[in-house]
This record gives structure tokens, C-alpha cells and sequence, in this order.
């Protein structure tokens, strides 16, 4: 998967599943957490909002 197809699919996940946490979306599309938060940090230079919460149940 390329990450134009991994972004898409992060968006899809991240807008059906509302509070997932990031080992499970890492999980889910076989990537590291490390690689997640790349992508958080390109969707959010795109001007798509990412929420996030803090503490032991974090989520996105």
C-alpha cells in the first residue's frame, strides 16, 4: 500500500471508528505507531483536522 492509499484508509478508519487509539489503528493498517503520527502530522498539513485526547485511553 502506498501512502497516498494508507492516508486514505486512515481517514476511512479514523471516521468510522471515532475515538480508536493509535496501536489499534496501527495494527488494523500494519504499520508502526511511529508511521501513524507521520501521517497525522501530513493530514493535518493537508488542513484535515485531527483530534486527539490524552491520558491512558487516548484516542484519535
Amino acid at each position: 500500500m502506498n501512502k497516498i492509499e494508507r492516508l486514505m484508509n486512515t481517514i476511512i478508519i479514523l471516521k468510522t471508528h471515532p475515538g480508536i487509539g493509535v496501536e489499534s489503528l496501527a495494527r488494523i493498517l500494519g504499520i508502526s505507531c511511529r508511521t501513524i503520527y507521520r501521517d497525522f502530522n501530513t493530514l493535518a498539513l493537508a488542513g484535515l483536522p485531527v483530534h486527539s485526547s490524552t491520558g491512558p485511553h487516548g484516542s484519535y
